[in-house]
Parts: C-alpha cells; structure tokens; sequence
C-alpha cells in the first residue's frame, strides 16, 4: 500500500493571495459598519438647537451609504486604505461642533462623539473580527 501527497505551490500562493485579498474586504465592510454605528449614535446623542450640526453627521453618515435625511449638512466622511490598515474619518464642518463636543467657558460639551466612540469600542471590535472572519471562509476549499 502507497500513499502519497502533493502540493501545487503555485495554487496554494494563488488562494492565499485571494485569501488577502477577501480579508481586506472584510476589514473594510467591518470598519464601514462601525463608523457607521458610531456616527448613528452620535447622531441620536446630538443636542438640537438649529439641526445644523446634527446635519454635519448625518451628511458624514450618508457618505458611508446610510441616508438619514438631512444628507445636506457640512459634512463628509471617508475610508483610507493603507497596507494593513483601514480606517473611517468622519468630519463635522460646522465651525462651533468643536463647542458642542468639549464645551466652552460658559457652557459644558455634549461629549457625544467620545462616548460613541467608547461605548462602540468592545462592539467594534466584535463586527469587524465576524466581517473578517466571513471574508476568510468565504470561497474556501473543502478538504
């Protein structure tokens, strides 16, 4: 009785090459859900005088692919790629959101978008591990 095993090299360099490839896009669908998540609570946390900076992050919010309605506001957000990393900046044009995040001398800060951001920390990492860990499995060989 004979058994053997072969390796196709080639093959293997190729499925793990669209292996990377999958995982990248799963970081990024994870990453998009979170900024998404966050800038949704951010959102629901914002106080409402004139609407004008809650419409900053709705607008943010909107360039991640969730409209809101109030998609005319002063604000965009985006997603940087870099090698190994992928990351969601959102930015609030509006020249006072500053004042409602931290406050001023006479008035204290909302802090809406820190406590997002903490409050999302633990979940975060949860969507963007299950996003990643879709993106592995998906397409893969059985043996």
């Amino acid at each position: 009785m004979s058994v053997s095993v072969e390796t196709d090299l080639e093959s293997l360099l190729a499925r793990l090459s669209a292996g990377r490839g999958r995982i990248r896009e799963g970081r990024r669908r994870g990453v998009i859900r979170v900024g998404q998540l966050v800038l949704r609570d951010v959102i629901g946390e914002h106080p409402v005088e004139t609407g004008r900076s809650r419409a900053g992050w709705s607008a943010a919010l909107s360039s991640l692919g969730l409209t809101t309605g109030d998609a005319g506001g002063e604000g965009e957000a985006s997603v940087i790629e870099e090698a190994e990393q992928t990351e969601v900046e959102a930015i609030n044009f509006v020249e006072y959101e500053p004042f409602v995040e931290y406050g001023s001398r006479g008035r204290s800060g909302t802090g809406s978008v820190r406590r997002s951001l903490d409050e999302n920390r633990s979940q975060a990492a949860e969507i963007v591990g299950k996003e990643i860990a879709r993106a592995a499995f998906e397409g893969s060989v059985e043996l």
